[in-house]
């Protein structure tokens, strides 16, 4: 019976092992994003383990910029799936993010990372996946693409006013998870 799921213990599990993995987003069968984040986690490292050997011999700017490339670029990707997933897995993406920051800027060791991260111009994980939500969610409303999204969202004055060019959001209780965490950051984000 393979694909169909069952409940256990109040949390629906797939059966089957794995599900998913062909996207390059990895789930497993309570979707819990564990081996998502350990597998994002270790194509980090790996890649940080090669750029710490060729480090020495590059300069700063290009040290940045082959960083960005080999390995941010693994934590950018498909990077706002993981909005509600366990404080574990955030910091597990934040340790692998500042261990590269580090190894990027060598000279800096005793600085903060909060430091380093400003000086590469890098968010930090927690809000860089608030601010990949935020950009897909204004997209969304702005170009209607992806279709699939634009049709979760919409926008209702409540009352013809001056503010009916704020994009303001209505909130539906039919949205799917994402819809309704897009639209509360988005309207976070655009009231302030």
């Amino acid at each position: 019976m393979e694909g169909r799921g069952r409940g256990v213990r109040g949390r629906w599990v797939m059966a089957g092992k794995k599900v998913g993995e062909g996207t390059g987003i990895t789930l497993d069968n309570v979707l819990s994003l564990n081996k998502h984040t350990s597998s994002i986690c270790q194509s980090m490292y790996f890649y940080m383990r090669t750029l710490r050997h060729v480090r020495p011999a590059l300069i700063d700017d290009i040290a940045a910029a082959l960083a960005v490339t080999l390995v941010q670029s693994r934590l950018d990707y498909a990077n706002s799936i993981p909005f509600k997933t366990s404080t574990t897995n955030i910091k597990k993406l934040q340790r692998a993010q500042s261990t590269h920051a580090r190894i990027v800027l060598p000279n800096l060791q005793s600085t903060p990372v909060s430091s380093l991260l400003a000086h590469l111009h890098w968010l930090p994980v927690t809000s860089h996946i608030k601010y990949k939500l935020a950009t897909i969610t204004y997209k969304s409303l702005s170009v209607a693409q992806p279709t699939y999204l634009h049709c979760l969202l919409h926008y209702e004055p409540p009352q013809p006013l001056c503010s009916r060019d704020q994009n303001l959001l209505a909130l539906f209780t039919t949205l799917s998870d994402f819809g309704r965490h897009a639209l509360q950051l988005f309207c976070n984000l655009s009231m302030e």
